[in-house]
């Protein structure tokens, strides 16, 4: 764009006239006027350089494109595109006063204020994009891991339980091995040389790991003539056996029962608290 500034006498000393001729789209060969004020305020429209004229400057007659005062009976044709912005502020041509200039404040407040409530809404909206893309980017690294890890992870040893078989479990208090937990006549057990606490130690592992418990489906002769075949290294080393609702009832009764004797147990010891301390009041 060509750009022309002159000197503009009608005004103050200091004040530039300014014409930018377009070069280029659709408006080519047009110009726009703009006025800067000795401060270097751009102006846009006659309500602009009110603000920064003198109060007692008169610009009624001033022509804004020509740069100059014209008659009073001569009137100024307009061009379509010549837009008088600060319209809406000026009563009957006259100069805005100090409550339009004010007014006019308050929307230029107004209007920043609504554009930093819209900056922070777009900024908010990044970030909400920017997080559902980092989780989505997280997932979808898990997920490659985690078939990374079924790719690559080592395939489970054959009979591996025997390594379960010296782990027993351990009282906190005195440090002592606990007594192992005697298993029902159905779950039996199939690995040569194991003990009814390796049994126990796998079953734990299997339910640790949310294995669901089958057992094997080959029997202990066929297991012995072709483990590498027949074994299942995912399940313990047990025939196979199914839940059914007489166990559950079983081992209902047997919870129920233990309970009892605990309620029994609890409510003797009480008792004999009791006898202890009116022992103790008798003798004071």
């Amino acid at each position: 764009m060509d750009k022309i500034r002159t000197e503009v006498e009608p005004l103050p000393k200091g004040w530039v006239r300014e014409v930018v001729i377009r070069k280029s789209g659709a408006s080519a060969g047009k110009s726009d006027v703009y006025y800067y004020s000795p401060d270097g305020k751009k102006c846009r429209s006659k309500p602009q350089m009110a603000q920064y004229l003198p109060d007692d400057f008169d610009l009624e007659n001033f022509d804004f494109r020509v740069g100059k005062y014209v008659d009073n009976g001569r009137r100024v044709k307009k061009r379509k595109d010549d837009f008088n912005f600060g319209k809406d502020f000026t009563l009957n041509g006259n100069k805005p006063s100090r409550q339009t200039k004010k007014a006019r404040e308050n929307i230029h407040v107004q209007v920043i204020n609504n554009k930093d409530a819209e900056k922070e809404k777009t900024e908010e909206q990044k970030k909400k994009n920017l997080n559902r893309s980092t989780v989505a980017e997280n997932d979808a690294k898990k997920r490659r891991a985690e078939n990374l890890s079924q790719r690559c992870s080592k395939p489970k040893q054959l009979f591996w339980q025997r390594r379960l078989q010296h782990i027993k479990p351990v009282s906190e208090k005195n440090m002592q091995a606990c007594p192992s937990s005697q298993l029902d006549k159905f779950i039996k057990d199939l690995l040569p040389g194991s003990n009814n606490q390796a049994l126990l130690n796998s079953l734990w592992y299997s339910l640790f790991s949310n294995i669901k418990v089958a057992g094997q489906h080959a029997s202990l002769n066929a297991l012995r003539k072709h483990p590498t075949a027949l074994c299942n290294a995912d399940q313990p080393f047990t025939a196979p056996f199914t839940i059914t609702d007489e166990i559950l009832h079983d081992q209902e009764k047997k919870v129920e029962a233990t309970r009892k004797k605990l309620t029994e147990a609890h409510e003797l010891l009480q008792a004999l608290e009791a006898e202890d301390e009116d022992l103790d009041d008798m003798e004071e």
